[in-house]
C-alpha cells in the first residue's frame, strides 16, 4: 500500500492514491487481527492485560510519531520519499514475524483458567436458552457500537469547537498529545490495577461510563478547561478499556461456544463502524446550526451512551431464581 501511493504519488493519480490507502487500510487491519491473535496463543505464557495494554499504547505511540516523523520528513524530502520509505516498516514487521517470533503454544481461551462448570445447586444463576447467545450481539450493539461513536468527540467535534474559540490548531495537538500520554502512560499501570480488582464486565464498563461522564461534563459546561477534562478522561477511560473490552467479547465468545477469532473480527469492524459514524452523530446533535444544540448536543451523546450501558447491564445480568419458585423444566 505505501509503495503504491509512493507510485501515486509520481503519477499524480488520485484513485491510484484512493487505492493504495485501501491496500493500506487492510493491511492494517489484518496486522491488527493478527497481533490479537498472538497475544490470545500468549495466554497461559504471559500477562495478557499487559500484552494488549502494550499494544495500544504501542499503536498509540506509532501513530502519534508517524504523524510528527511524516509531517517533518515530507516538508523537507517531499511525499514520494516518505511513502518509499513507509513501505520499509511493514516489510522490517513481515521479517521479524517470519524469523523472529518463537513457536506457540495452542491458543488458551480467556476462561481456561476456570474450574469445569458443575450442575447449577437450587437457587444458583441461570440463563435462560434463548438468551445465552445474543450477549456477543448485545455487546457489539450496546458497547462497541456506542463507546467507538463517542470517542470521536476528539477528533472530530474537538478541532471545531476549538476553531470556534478562535484558537490554532496547535491547541488541537496539545489535545491529541495529552489523550496519547494518557493511553501510553497510564495504559498499563491502569490496566494491570484494574485487573486485579475488578471482573473484566466491570472494568469495561467502568471504561464506557467514564467516557460517558466525560461528554456530560462538557456538555454542562462547555470551555477549553473542561474539553481538555474530557479529553483526559477518555484517554484515561480508553487506556485500559480498549484492551478490556477485546478481553470481554472473547470471554463472552468462550461462554457462548462460539469462534474467537470471527467475535474478535466483529468487535473490530463494529468499532469502525461506530467511528465512521460518529463524525454525522456529532455533526447533527452538537452543530451550532441549523437543528443541532450545540455543545449541550455533547451531553446528549454521553447521555445516550450512559443509556445503552444501563440496558446491556440489565440485559445480561442474571437472575436468580429461587429454588422454590422453579418449575420442572427448570424456568
Amino acid at each position: 500500500g505505501m509503495a503504491l501511493a509512493a507510485a501515486a504519488a509520481v503519477a499524480a493519480d488520485p484513485l491510484l492514491f484512493v487505492l493504495a490507502r485501501g491496500l493500506s487500510g487492510a493491511g492494517g487491519m489484518a496486522g491488527l487481527i493478527a497481533a490479537n491473535a498472538l497475544i490470545g496463543r500468549l495466554r497461559g505464557v504471559s500477562d495478557s492485560s499487559a500484552l494488549q495494554s502494550g499494544l495500544f499504547a504501542g499503536m498509540y505511540a506509532g501513530v502519534n510519531c508517524g504523524a510528527v516523523s511524516g509531517a517533518l520528513l515530507s516538508t523537507t524530502y517531499g511525499p514520494v520519499t516518505v511513502f518509499a520509505a513507509g513501505a520499509l516498516i511493514p516489510a522490517a514487521g513481515l521479517l521479524y514475524t517470519a524469523f523472529f517470533i518463537p513457536r506457540l503454544p495452542e491458543a488458551t481461551p480467556p476462561d481456561a483458567h476456570c474450574a469445569p462448570a458443575a450442575a447449577p445447586p437450587p437457587g444458583a444463576a441461570t440463563d435462560r436458552p434463548r438468551r445465552r447467545r445474543i450477549k456477543v450481539p448485545l455487546f457489539l450493539a450496546l458497547v462497541s457500537l456506542p463507546t467507538a461513536v463517542a470517542a470521536m468527540f476528539l477528533p472530530f467535534y474537538l478541532p471545531l469547537f476549538i476553531a470556534d474559540l478562535g484558537l490554532s490548531s496547535a491547541t488541537v495537538g496539545r489535545a491529541y498529545l495529552l489523550h496519547g500520554l494518557c493511553v501510553i502512560l497510564a495504559g498499563p499501570l491502569l490496566t494491570r490495577m484494574a485487573a486485579r480488582r475488578l471482573p473484566i464486565p466491570g472494568v469495561t464498563l467502568l471504561s464506557a461510563a467514564m467516557i460517558a461522564g466525560a461528554l456530560a461534563l462538557f456538555g454542562l459546561q462547555a470551555s477549553l478547561w473542561t474539553a481538555f477534562g474530557a479529553v483526559f478522561l477518555i484517554g484515561l477511560a480508553e487506556s485500559f478499556g480498549l484492551s478490556a473490552q477485546i478481553r470481554h467479547v472473547e470471554l463472552l465468545a468462550a461462554r457462548e461456544a462460539r469462534r474467537r477469532d470471527s467475535v474478535l473480527v466483529l468487535h473490530v469492524n463494529t468499532r469502525k463502524l461506530g467511528q465512521a459514524a460518529g463524525p454525522p452523530l456529532f455533526g447533527t446533535l452538537a452543530a451550532a446550526i441549523p437543528l443541532g444544540a450545540g455543545p449541550e448536543g455533547v451531553g446528549v451523546i454521553g447521555a445516550l451512551l450512559g443509556g445503552s450501558l444501563l440496558a446491556f447491564a440489565l440485559l445480561t445480568w442474571r437472575r436468580t431464581v429461587p429454588s422454590h419458585l422453579r418449575t420442572e423444566d427448570g424456568r
